[in-house]
């Protein structure tokens, strides 16, 4: 049985050593990306804020309805409202 436990023992540290190294690294393209979903939404309100004189809240909700109207992610009506994209404000 030890020795069956071994042949188990070997192969599961170095995958645990390799998803170890591995961590970082994901986690900080995880951020990466969030920051930027973040930033791209941020300055979606932004262009709602000067465009159609509304407060952050206001922005922020009007994206967030416009997204759920559409069926895409904040992030995703956030890029298509910076790109110029004509969003419908149903």
């Amino acid at each position: 049985m030890g020795q069956l436990l071994e042949l188990f023992a070997a192969p599961a540290t170095l995958l645990d050593n390799i998803q170890t190294s591995e961590a970082p690294h994901r986690i900080s393209q995880a951020l990466a990306s969030s920051l930027h979903a973040r930033d791209q939404i941020n300055h979606a309100c932004g262009i709602l804020m000067h465009s159609d004189a509304l407060t952050k809240e206001m922005a922020r909700a009007e994206l967030m309805r416009r997204a759920r109207h559409q069926g895409i992610t904040l992030e995703q009506i956030s890029a298509e409202l910076i790109a110029g994209i004509p969003a419908s404000s149903d």
